[in-house]
Order: structure tokens, then sequence, then C-alpha cells
């Protein structure tokens, strides 16, 4: 990948977190039938969560939290791709 590439698919990263503080505050489709039924209460997790919520537990500010939460996780995933990426062309090559 060409580092103009990559560069713009950093800002562009960085402008989704930046306007993820106008993101949806109600739930999610699952968690709202999950509440209309009243089975949310019946909830149990498997694992622990490292961003509950789509949040970040040591960021006290909770719209920063989620941004802050949205940014590690598109790049986890950007970071994801390019290694995945690198070993298939590798083995291809």
């Amino acid at each position: 990948m060409k580092k103009k590439e990559i560069v713009f698919s950093l800002g562009f990263a960085g402008f989704l977190a930046a306007v993820s503080f106008i993101a949806s505050a109600r739930p999610d489709g699952l968690e709202k039938v999950a509440k209309e039924y009243g089975f949310i209460k019946l909830e149990k997790s498997i694992l622990n969560s490292p961003m509950p919520d789509y949040s970040i537990p040591l960021v006290k500010n909770e719209k920063l939290s989620s941004s802050v939460a949205g940014i590690s996780g598109v790049l986890s995933v950007f970071i994801f791709s390019l290694v995945l990426g690198s070993g298939i062309r590798k083995r291809k090559g």
C-alpha cells in the first residue's frame, strides 16, 4: 500500500472519529427488541469486553470515550487488514 493511501485512510478514520460525536444514542436493533420483549434482563457476558458499550472505561467523558473507542477499533481493523493483506501478497508473489 502506498504512503498516500495510508495517510488518506488514517485521515478518513480521524474524520469519522470526529463525527462520531453526533452518532445516535439510541440502542441498536437487537438491544431495542430485547428491551421491548423484556428479555434484556437475561443478558450474560461470556467474555469481558475491552470496550463495553462502545466506550473506553478509563476515559470519563462519554463522548470522548466513544470517539477513542471508535478510533481504536478502526485502527485495529486497519492494521489487521494490512498485516493480512501483506501475508497474502507475499504468499502469492
